[in-house]
C-alpha cells in the first residue's frame, strides 16, 4: 500500500510539472561547501545577474539582543529570497553571499525553504487565478563569501569609513530658518537665534547600530572581485521583489558613460527631512531651498545599489575613504551611515550617479503614516511598486495599524485583491 501510495505521488508530480513547462528548464548550478575568498569566485557564465548581499548576525551582543536580532533578520531574509523566486521569468541569478560560518547556515536554510515553498506553490497550485503565466524558476549559483576576510584584510580602512560616515564626536549646526529648524527637530527655538549656531551630537543622526562593519564592506569588495564580474547589483534583505529582477538589472541600460552608481532617493527627505538638518552648513553658502526634496541635493538610498564594476575599477579613488572626508569637509556635511558617502559622492560629481525610479525603492512603512501636503508632492511614488523597501519597519512593528496591514499582506495604497502587485 505504501509503495502505491508513493507511486502515485511520484506519477502526480511528474505529470504537474509536465504541463508546468517552465520547470522543466529548472537547473540549480551548484553551491559551495565552504566559505570562499572574493577572488576565487566562480564565472557562471556572461547571461547570469550577479546580485550580492551581507547577511551577518554579530556575535558581540548579549545572548537575549542576539536572539530578537536574528528573529528579524531571518523575517526580512525569508520574505526577500522567497520574493526572488516567486517572481522569477528566468533571469539566471549568481548569488555572492557575504557571511561567517554560523550565518552560513540560517541562509542556506532561507534558500532551501523558500525553493520549497516556491515550488510547491507554482507546481500544487499553479491554475489558481492569480498564479503569472510568465513564471519560470532561474537557474542560479550560490557563493559564499567569507566576512572575516574583510574584516581581517581591511581593517583599518573599515574603522576609517565608520568615522567618517558615522561620526561620534559634537557637530556645530547653524540656525538658518528658525521654523523650519523647530518643526523638523520638535525643538523649540527663539526667534532671535537666527544665523545662531548651537550645539548638537551627531549620534542623533547615526546610531549605534551603522558602527558595525557589514555597511562599509560593499566600498572595498570591489578591490576583490574577480574580472569577469563587471556590473554587480548589490540589495538589502528588508526587500520584497515584485518583478524578476532582471528588470532591475536592465537599468544598468539606462545609465550613460559616466555613471558608475546606480540609487534611488530616499523617501520620504531622509528620514523626514533630516538630511537638510545634516547639511545646514552647505546651505548657507549656497542657499538651496531643494535640499532633500526634488533637486540635485536628493538624498540617496543605499538599500539597492548597482554598480558598473568595469567603469569603477578605472577610477577607484572616488570610493576610497580618504576622498569621501576630502567631499565631506567640503560640503561640511554630517553623515547618518553608508549612504552619506553616495550623497557626498553625487553633490560633487552628478554625473557619476544615476537615478533608479521610485518605484524600485517603494517604502512600505512610510506609506502606511500622514505628510503634510508639502512632502507628498516630493515623496509620493504613484508607480506600481516593483521592490517594496521595509525600512524601520520594526520601529513601527507596535503600531496596531502596521500590524493589521502586515497581517493581511495589503499597502496602504490597495484596496482590490485582484492588484497583483499589493500581495
Amino acid at each position: 500500500m505504501l509503495f502505491l501510495t508513493l507511486t502515485l505521488l511520484a506519477n502526480i508530480i511528474f505529470s504537474l510539472a509536465e504541463n508546468y513547462s517552465s520547470v522543466n528548464d529548472l537547473e540549480i548550478i551548484g553551491e559551495t561547501d565552504i566559505l570562499q575568498f572574493p577572488g576565487s569566485l566562480e564565472d557562471p557564465g556572461d547571461d547570469f545577474v550577479h546580485l550580492l548581499f551581507l547577511f551577518h548576525i554579530s556575535p558581540n551582543s548579549d545572548q537575549e539582543k542576539v536572539k530578537g536580532v536574528t528573529r528579524r533578520l531571518k523575517r526580512h531574509l525569508d520574505r526577500f529570497l522567497f520574493s526572488i523566486f516567486d517572481e522569477s521569468t528566468g533571469t539566471p541569478i549568481n548569488f555572492i553571499i557575504v557571511t561567517d560560518e554560523k550565518s552560513k547556515i540560517i541562509v542556506h536554510n532561507a534558500i532551501n525553504e523558500s525553493i520549497g515553498r516556491v515550488l510547491h506553490k507554482k507546481l500544487f497550485y499553479n491554475r489558481i487565478k492569480f498564479v503569472d503565466e510568465n513564471w519560470k524558476f532561474p537557474r542560479f549559483k550560490i557563493q559564499y563569501v567569507s566576512y572575516v576576510f574583510f574584516q581581517q584584510k581591511y581593517r583599518k580602512k573599515l574603522d576609517l569609513y565608520r568615522e567618517i560616515l558615522c561620526p561620534q564626536e559634537n557637530v556645530e549646526i547653524p540656525i538658518i530658518d528658525v521654523n523650519e529648524f523647530t518643526t523638523l527637530t520638535k525643538t523649540p527655538v527663539d526667534k532671535s537665534l537666527q544665523g545662531v549656531r548651537i550645539q548638537l551630537s551627531s549620534s542623533v543622526f547615526c546610531p549605534p547600530r551603522y558602527q558595525l562593519d557589514s555597511f562599509y564592506i560593499q566600498f572595498v569588495i570591489v578591490n576583490e572581485l574577480p574580472k569577469f564580474i563587471k556590473k554587480m547589483i548589490r540589495l538589502d534583505i528588508d526587500l520584497r521583489l515584485r518583478t524578476d529582477i532582471g528588470l532591475l538589472h536592465d537599468q544598468f541600460s539606462l545609465m550613460n558613460r559616466n555613471e558608475i552608481f546606480g540609487l534611488p532617493k530616499d523617501w520620504p527627505g531622509d528620514w523626514l527631512g533630516l538630511n537638510k538638518i545634516r547639511a545646514w552648513n552647505y546651505l548657507a553658502k549656497v542657499n538651496s531651498s531643494s535640499f532633500s526634496q526634488t533637486g540635485p541635493y536628493q538624498a540617496l538610498n543605499s538599500g539597492i545599489v548597482l554598480f558598473d564594476i568595469e567603469k569603477l575599477r578605472t577610477q577607484p579613488d572616488i570610493i576610497a575613504p580618504e576622498y569621501i572626508l576630502k567631499l565631506k569637509q567640503e560640503y561640511r556635511y554630517i553623515p547618518m551611515n553608508d549612504q552619506g558617502g553616495y550623497d557626498l559622492i553625487r553633490y560633487k560629481h552628478p554625473e557619476k550617479v544615476y537615478m533608479i525610479p521610485c518605484q524600485y525603492n517603494y517604502m512600505e512603512v512610510f506609506a502606511s503614516k500622514d505628510y503634510e501636503p508639502l512632502v507628498l508632492e516630493y515623496h509620493t511614488c504613484l508607480s506600481k511598486p516593483y521592490i517594496q523597501h521595509f525600512a524601520a519597519e520594526d520601529i513601527h512593528a507596535n503600531n496596531i495599524l502596521v500590524r493589521y496591514k502586515n497581517l493581511l499582506k495589503l499597502s496602504w495604497w490597495c484596496w482590490d485583491p485582484t492588484w497583483h502587485h499589493c500581495y
